[in-house]
């Protein structure tokens, strides 16, 4: 027990803890609450930092911001379910288990939606052909620079 309290102690001394609310703002779940803001915007720019389509101004594409936001926020609420379930066990008073799990699932099961749409999973990215598209193109330029000057195929003519 006093371990735990240790790192529960440990993790709210992280900057981007969810412990580290303002004064006044409870540490929720998440389940039936809204999320704070300051914690879907910090996750929505973790997340457009690594979402594979650019817009013109190499952020996220505008058609993008949605899926983003949504995203953000269903991560963000696995994180408060989470951090609950740490600090109060899976199993409630009536040792049962704690109704958030379903949640959890259900959220898990958004969030893979959200990230195949933003092409954040191989799967997903395959599908929109940036994995196939790269691909060839180092291969074209491969080709390119192994093949001689001079020759079509990279294959010596016979000048006669």
């Amino acid at each position: 027990m006093a371990r735990r309290k240790d790192e529960l102690r440990a993790m709210a001394q992280h900057p981007n803890s969810l412990a580290n609310l303002r004064t006044g703002e409870a540490l929720k779940h998440g389940a039936h609450s809204s999320i704070p803001l300051r914690l879907a915007q910090a996750k929505a720019a973790e997340i457009a930092a690594v979402v594979p389509v650019r817009g013109e101004d190499g952020g996220p594409h505008p058609a993008d911001a949605y899926a983003v936001e949504r995203l953000a926020e269903v991560l963000c609420r696995i994180d408060l379910a989470t951090a609950h379930l740490d600090a109060h066990g899976l199993v409630n008073k009536k040792g049962e288990a704690h109704s958030l799990l379903r949640h959890i699932s259900r959220w898990e099961a958004q969030a893979q939606q959200w990230m195949e749409s933003l092409g954040l999973t191989p799967k997903a990215r395959v599908a929109l052909g940036l994995g196939i598209a790269q691909t060839e193109s180092l291969v074209k330029q491969w080709a390119r620079e192994a093949t001689p000057r001079g020759t079509v195929d990279g294959t010596a003519r016979d000048k006669r």
